[in-house]
């Protein structure tokens, strides 16, 4: 199956696909923003399912999240094999019964392209045969890729999320290596606990078979981390019953769309917290809506006891932080074209000192950014007028909100499961499994309730 991505309006220039391009052009690696698109259009993925892996909610997980990327990133893809094989993920509804029905919610059939594949991602054990085939690869709570020649063969499937950040970090390396021309990508096999994250590769934590998945949820922030946050809750079967409250006061952007994994061309011009709360709707969660910002407001009794903050800035992030909630989970990524593969996470309790946190805002250096070859086109092609806007803008990729929002759905299912907690930890997509670690924090005794599932098969 061919598909490709919704065509959208174009008559917005450079600014509709800015902030993808944005990581080449900020480093000074094209020469205009059009050899940038240009370049991401030269790429032609050929996601190949095997028969084994279809079936399985990663492989599921994996399939959905990698194609829905590709047509984010590159406009096109090619999905093969077992397409007709059962679709069981409740984020399209009850409606969609197939993986091929499946593919068809997220993009159009396009059987007069005529692109040749420049790589493969393969969501099975077939073994890639040449430089530029990754493997998506997971065990229970274990996920990640697999380089050529590395012969592991897949292990348990449970898990939705293991082949969500798996399928995350395979077009992650795709890109790395055609669009940042990166010498490492395709050829590292990376693999991280989604489970415990800063655990070494060596001996990861292998994580509980059963946990309680989140049933009550306050999400902050609905750019494209928030988005693969709510991607990764949308794949666990804990739809019905569970509730959800959505806050941004944005609406949806034209150079938003290639970045959120979950908004589409008909969003544009519309609040974020509708566009998101129609996908929650539809897999059976309820939702409540706020649409302006969190001001620090305090928690009241009948508010969920888990917040996730998925915001920019540092002040509003401690004003979130220090809300009250029993528990606030935020993660932030980094915003220039060296850092915006860089995930840092925190888990604070309430009562927890936040002044000290977040005191670098992460702005881009504009005026340096603007003497960059690509800007100097587009001021030249179109004059000055919102170049700095653009230059200012931090850079964002749907993958990157896709894979960090995998671990950070992760780490709400182990505070419902009164696991205990790190109170910070960074890792890089480069190498996740590298990641850096803090304190250790013992759960607090009394649970949040929940929903039992089995995420692994011991």
């Amino acid at each position: 199956m061919r598909l490709s991505k919704v065509p959208g309006d174009e008559s917005k220039g450079i600014l509709r696909r800015s902030r993808l391009v944005k990581a080449i052009a900020d480093a000074g690696r094209v020469e205009s923003f059009e050899a940038g698109e240009e370049r991401l259009r030269s790429v032609y993925v050929k996601i190949v399912v095997g028969p084994e892996t279809a079936a399985t909610p990663a492989g599921m997980g994996a399939v959905i999240t990698a194609a829905r990327l590709c047509l984010k990133v590159f406009e096109h893809v090619e999905v093969t094999g077992a397409i007709d094989s059962s679709f069981e993920l409740a984020i399209f509804g009850p409606e969609v019964e197939t993986l091929e029905e499946a593919l068809l919610q997220i993009g159009r059939v396009d059987d007069s392209c005529t692109l040749t594949s420049t790589h493969r991602i393969v969501i099975g054990n077939e073994l890639p045969d040449d430089a530029s085939c990754i493997r998506c690869w997971w065990d229970g709570w274990h996920a990640g890729v697999r380089k050529r020649h590395d012969m592991l063969p897949l292990g348990d499937g449970s898990n939705p999320l293991a082949g969500i950040f798996a399928g995350a970090l395979a077009v992650r390396e795709v890109f790395a290596s055609r669009i940042l021309s990166s010498e490492r990508a395709l050829r590292r096999t990376s693999i991280v606990s989604l489970w415990e994250p800063w655990s070494q590769e060596n001996c990861p934590a292998q994580g509980p078979e059963y946990a309680m998945a989140a049933t009550r949820l306050w999400l902050v922030g609905l750019g494209h981390l928030g988005q693969g946050i709510a991607w990764s809750l949308l794949s666990l079967p804990a739809a019905v019953g569970s509730t959800i409250l959505l806050q941004d006061d944005q609406q949806v952007g034209v150079e938003n769309e290639p970045t959120g994994i979950l908004v589409e061309e008909d969003d544009i011009g519309h609040k974020k917290c509708r566009s998101v709360a129609k996908w929650f709707e539809r897999a059976g969660w309820e939702t409540s809506l706020v649409e302006r910002r969190h001001h620090g407001e305090k928690a009241q009794e009948n508010d969920p006891p888990l917040v996730i903050c998925a915001l920019d800035k540092p002040a509003p992030r401690r004003l979130v932080a220090g809300a009250g909630f029993q528990y606030c989970l935020d993660g932030g990524v980094g915003h220039g074209a060296a850092e915006f593969e860089t995930f840092q996470f925190h888990c604070l309790r309430k009562g927890d000192d936040v002044t000290g946190l977040w005191t670098h805002s992460g702005t881009a250096d504009s005026e340096a950014i603007l003497s960059n070859p690509a800007y100097r086109q587009a001021r030249h092609d179109v004059g000055g007028c919102g170049m700095p806007d653009i230059a200012g803008a931090g850079v964002a990729a749907p993958f990157v909100g896709a894979a960090v929002g995998a671990l950070m759905v992760a780490q709400t299912i182990r505070v419902y499961s009164a696991a205990s907690t790190c109170r910070s930890f960074q890792l890089q997509l480069g190498a996740p499994d590298m990641a850096t670690q803090g304190e250790i924090q013992s759960p607090y005794k009394a649970g949040f309730g929940g929903k039992r599932l089995k995420l692994r098969n011991p």
